[in-house]
């Protein structure tokens, strides 16, 4: 994950090996999870959470009840939304999304 500023600048970076995740679908789901509990840690009030995975971003802005094995994940932000003021969850090609995975291939590597 990077967390940015509405400049670009980089605020922290964070890597995490997820040794249970079934597929790099519910890896997403799971990067989002942890991208919104670190907005709360941060304590920011407002956040934008970009992914490459269009059907995870639509069920990130969901208010529905998740079914599918990510569903867990889903739930856990959902439950977080409300420590926000505002929160949009935004879909970005995966080329657009250079840092995050050089940080993401750099982890594997380690």
């Amino acid at each position: 994950m990077v967390a940015q500023n509405d400049k670009g600048e980089v605020l922290v970076s964070k890597s995490t090996l997820n040794m249970e995740v079934a597929s790099p679908f519910a890896m997403e789901a799971c990067a989002c999870a942890q991208a919104v509990r670190l907005g709360l840690a941060m304590g920011v009030k407002k956040i934008e959470t970009e992914g490459d995975t269009l059907t995870i971003i639509t069920k990130c802005q969901s208010t529905a009840i998740e079914k599918l094995k990510i569903g867990a994940y889903i739930r856990d932000i959902q439950h977080n939304k409300s420590g926000f003021q505002s929160i949009w969850f935004k879909y970005i090609q995966r080329s657009a999304n250079k840092t995050t995975h050089k940080i993401a291939s750099k982890s594997l590597r380690r």
